[in-house]
């Protein structure tokens, strides 16, 4: 093959990579956009329940992970990519800001089992 085959092997394999990549971040966001479902409607989930704040970071925190690497690889495919890549991330980072925002309050019931929503607001912890 020629060199400028093999760079147009590397570059979709490249473009292979970053979509993997942002299929793998979507799916963390969107697992850890599902644990504060609750906390999102607190009126449909009354009374006390788990505690998912802190596997929903971790969720986030991977996710956050994988949009980082994913513009990385970006870096050296072509511009309409680039382009693309950095409307998905965006919108990405924005998903996980609201998830953040939603799972705040939670984080500081960290080591209760159980929390219940007040109607103020805040959170009370409880171990069961």
């Amino acid at each position: 093959m020629s060199a400028k085959a093999d760079a147009r092997v590397g570059g979709v394999g490249r473009g292979v990579g970053v979509a993997g990549l942002l299929v793998v971040a979507g799916a963390l966001v969107a697992g850890a956009g599902a644990g504060t479902t609750e906390a999102a409607h607190p009126e449909a989930f009354p009374g006390i329940r788990a505690n998912h704040a802190w596997s929903v970071l971790v969720l986030l925190a991977l996710g956050l992970a994988a949009l980082l690497c994913a513009g990385l690889v970006a870096r050296r495919t072509g511009r309409v990519a680039r382009v693309v890549v950095a409307a998905a991330v965006a919108g990405l980072v924005l998903l996980a800001g609201r998830v953040a925002w939603d799972v705040a309050p939670m984080l500081g019931c960290g080591g209760a089992d159980g929390l219940a929503r007040q109607p103020d607001g805040s959170y009370t912890c409880y171990d069961r």
